[in-house]
């Protein structure tokens, strides 16, 4: 599950993911945000923060609060901070989302 967000005239991205089936989750299910986790975070600005690089440092979870396999919907919480040599720190608080899948 993937839900990204980008911005055609400034080259920026933002996106979220869990790689993993949630056929056996339960609810709420809290991922933790590290380079080796199931739940990856990435910004595109004039730094890449793909939280999977060597040289970018991520911590943070991602709570999945509500699945509803009927009619395909997910929702929850996300915080995360990332950090690269060379760049600003970028903090995300009280994050949610959302969505139909």
């Amino acid at each position: 599950i993937v839900a990204y967000d980008f911005n055609s005239q400034t080259n920026e991205q933002f996106s979220i993911g869990v790689r993993d089936s949630l056929n056996f989750v339960s609810i709420p299910a809290i991922y933790n945000l590290s380079r080796t986790s199931l739940f990856g975070i990435s910004i595109k600005k004039s730094c890449d923060y793909f939280n999977q690089l060597n040289d970018v440092q991520s911590e943070g979870t991602l709570t999945i609060l509500k699945l509803d396999r009927t009619n395909k919907i997910i929702a929850g919480t996300f915080n995360a901070t990332l950090s690269k040599d060379g760049c600003d720190i970028i903090k995300i608080a009280e994050g949610r989302f959302d969505m139909k899948y």
